[in-house]
């Protein structure tokens, strides 16, 4: 008795049938897959109901008479779920959902009937967003992440330790009308200085243990700074991007990461 293969994008785990719900990760505004197994039977009907956190129940997907049944499938759920009617002879009820959205968050519960046997499986689903964006400015190193969800914890760290007092750190959050988090934090530099130091900027999740980590090996001299590398490191699954470019005063260079990456003040934000 058993579901195998649950799994958020291409992260795989595992959960036993039970009424304890597996928690299951979906990055926002992509497909995700609450992947279900079930002994093979004939008959087969399948059921999947969401749990929203008000506790109202809503269909998400029926298929019985060897045919999907939409008839009262929810609203928010239409055109954006499916099965892989393939694999259900095979003894496959997994649910593939697409365009995910933070109203998808809740409780799932996948019904299974053949002649043989019946089956529940719960399903405990989080969206989250991603890190965009990282730039350099030419006295202050900035973080910024837009769209994350939930809000994150944002931590700096260096390489040698750096006296504190000789960074001004300020940190903004704001929450967008959809739900989601923009995040920008700086550190610049309080006074002229040659200074080489490694900085990490780390964003992090409560919910799980993604992190997505900026590191900058940068070169403080006066007012000029020459950025070596940055690499923005994302959670599993996205590939990370590698780039470098100089920046000297008084001039910001457009970074690759996103095409939507824009100009930066040289100072933090007040």
């Amino acid at each position: 008795m058993h579901i195998k293969s649950c799994m958020m994008s291409c992260v795989m785990s595992e959960a036993i049938f039970s009424p304890r719900p597996n928690d299951v990760w979906c990055r926002w505004n992509t497909s995700c897959v609450l992947a279900v197994s079930f002994p093979v039977g004939e008959d087969v009907v399948i059921h999947w109901f969401h749990h929203a956190p008000g506790g109202v129940q809503v269909q998400v997907h029926s298929f019985y008479y060897d045919s999907d049944q939409l008839v009262n499938q929810g609203k928010h759920f239409r055109e954006r779920t499916s099965l892989f009617k393939e694999k259900i002879t095979a003894g496959n009820a997994s649910l593939l959902l697409k365009d995910v959205v933070v109203e998808d968050e809740g409780r799932y519960k996948c019904y299974v009937g053949t002649l043989q046997d019946t089956r529940e499986a719960f399903i405990n689903l989080h969206v989250e967003g991603e890190p965009t964006n990282c730039l350099l400015s030419e006295n202050a190193v900035f973080c910024r992440a837009n769209g994350i969800y939930p809000v994150p914890t944002l931590d700096w760290s260096t390489d040698p330790p750096m006296d504190g007092r000789l960074f001004d750190n300020k940190t903004k959050v704001e929450q967008t009308q959809s739900g989601f988090y923009n995040v920008e934090s700086c550190m610049q530099l309080k006074a002229d200085g040659n200074i080489h130091v490694d900085f990490t900027c780390e964003l992090s999740s409560k919910r799980n243990k993604n992190t997505a980590r900026l590191r900058i090996e940068v070169v403080f001299v006066s007012h000029v700074i020459k950025k070596k590398k940055k690499k923005c490191s994302l959670p599993p699954n996205v590939a990370e991007q590698t780039f470098a470019y100089l920046l000297r005063a008084w001039a910001v260079s457009r970074a690759r990461v996103s095409p939507t990456a824009s100009r930066t003040s040289s100072r933090c934000a007040t």
